[in-house]
């Protein structure tokens, strides 16, 4: 049985609901080493996380934390047990993080959530045998400083890390959603690019496509990958630095594939995408970005607040074309 999706990503549901909130914003704390990932199939207990305050947004490159597939699959009704990486500050209270399922023998679902608390009703990755399926997570750290990730019918996990949410990050700057970039249209071409970006190609998105100011230090992107020529996947990073071991976007031939990220900007504020193995085409909506020094602060708290198939949140039915 899949559970239902929501408002971050387009592959399931993200658990977490970020709200406004003003804030003092403390020193930044030293990092804490981490303990190697487990697979246990004995489940997290304790209570939902009261609504945590939180501050800014935290951009980092991208940095892969666990990779199954080089040993072995989480077991069905499993959770794969991932410590905070040493990268993070021991003040951080909010992982940013790209969860993908690959190798999975039959449809289900993923949910990530602290494991200091037990499983709860929702859903982050909804599960697709015929090929990997990614989605952003955006889950409180707890005092176990672990994060569950529970696989209902089995699967092969990895997991990146995109940035982090604590004292001193950016607050958040809302904006009407616009299209950057569209390989499509030559008037949505980043500079270089005269058609579907090849393999390997180093796509660069300036500040100015991105629609951002000066002083913006991460966006929220929606990336879009059409009209694929084979299996691949997309890497987005920011520009200026090597492109990390990390995927935002699994893709193959004749299946459109998006997933949302919180990406940190380059030096210059600009936004690197690559494609490996196959080209396609790019198509990049910006939904918001972080930095200066006032905006949303947030509070994370676990909630589902709509589902059509029982009339949470006022949604009752299927949805009807349009």
């Amino acid at each position: 049985m899949h559970r239902s999706s929501s408002r971050f990503g387009a592959a399931g549901a993200a658990a977490l609901i970020l709200l406004p909130l003003s804030l003092v914003l403390p020193a930044v704390d030293v990092a804490v080493a981490a303990a190697p990932s487990t697979v246990s199939c004995t489940a997290p207990s304790g209570p939902l996380p009261s609504t945590a305050v939180v501050g800014g947004f935290h951009g980092v490159t991208p940095e892969r934390l666990v990779d199954t597939r080089q040993a072995q699959p989480v077991p069905p009704g499993c959770w794969l047990r991932v410590p905070v990486p040493a990268s993070v500050p021991a003040n951080a209270e909010v992982l940013a993080l790209t969860v993908t399922s690959d190798r999975a023998l039959e449809p289900g679902f993923l949910t990530v959530h602290g494991c200091g608390s037990g499983l709860s009703e929702l859903s982050n990755v909804n599960v697709r045998p015929e090929g990997p399926t990614a989605n952003l997570a955006v889950v409180a750290i707890d005092a176990t400083r672990e994060t569950c990730i529970f696989s209902d019918g089995g699967t092969d996990l990895i997991v990146d890390l995109v940035g982090w949410f604590g004292p001193g990050g950016s607050p958040f700057q809302e904006f009407a959603p616009r299209r950057a970039v569209d390989t499509r249209q030559p008037s949505l071409r980043p500079p270089g690019v005269t058609g579907a970006p090849s393999v390997g190609q180093f796509v660069e998105i300036p500040r100015a496509m991105l629609g951002v100011p000066a002083d913006a230090e991460a966006v929220v992107v929606n990336l879009t990958i059409t009209q694929a020529t084979g299996y691949g996947y997309l890497t987005a990073f920011p520009c200026g630095d090597d492109p990390p071991n990390t995927s935002n976007v699994n893709y193959n031939v004749g299946v459109d594939r998006a997933n949302t990220s919180i990406m940190a900007l380059g030096p210059q504020g600009s936004l690197c995408v690559r494609l490996s193995e196959s080209s396609a085409h790019v198509i990049v909506d910006v939904n918001g970005w972080f930095g200066g020094t006032t905006g949303i602060h947030y509070a994370a708290r676990t909630q589902r607040i709509a589902d059509s198939r029982n009339g949470l949140g006022g949604w009752s039915g299927t949805f009807a074309p349009g």
